[in-house]
Formats: C-alpha cells, structure tokens, sequence
C-alpha cells in the first residue's frame, strides 16, 4: 500500500482513503484521482509540505469532525465511482 509519495512537480500522492479524508477536512488542496486499475486509485494533493504535516498530525492522534470526515470520505468514494465510469450500478440489475 502506497501511503504517500512526492512528485518532481511538487505533487503529494496518496491511495489511502482515510489519510485522503482527513486532509480534505484540513483544507489540502485535491487536484487529482488517477487510476491504474479500476480497483486502485490514487489522490493527489497540492502543497506536499502541508499534506506531510497533516498526515503526521493524523498519525499522531488528529482529531476531525466525524461528520465531516465520513462526508469527505464519500465525496472521495464518489471521485472514484465517477472515474469507474458507473460500471458497477448494473451489479444488482438482474437480482429480483
């Protein structure tokens, strides 16, 4: 599992879902969801300084607003779902 990389263009990457979550609820910047398979994605972040210190925060015990964060998390889930291309909502069609 990939939990974080920089990039030569100053670009934080990350496929966890949680961490991605909680740096959305921290006002990291998302510019990116890249896929190089349709079961894994990765997010990417502007500003990798702050997304390192925020990610050190969370691995630390940081705190955000449940809420928030499950909806954080959705909005992620969606990205995802969107760059899937909705491939997977016929998965039920035919079960009556």
């Amino acid at each position: 599992m990939q939990y974080h990389t920089e990039t030569e263009n100053q670009l934080y990457r990350s496929d966890d879902l949680l961490v991605c979550s909680f740096l959305l609820c921290n006002q990291a910047r998302l510019v990116d969801v890249v896929s190089d398979s349709p079961r894994h994605f990765t997010f990417v972040f502007q500003d990798p300084t702050k997304c390192r210190q925020l990610v050190q925060e969370y691995v630390n015990g940081g705190t955000a607003v449940a809420r928030e964060l499950f909806s954080r998390r959705e909005e992620l889930l969606g990205l995802m779902r969107n760059r899937n291309g909705y491939r997977n909502e016929t998965r039920y069609e035919n079960v009556a």
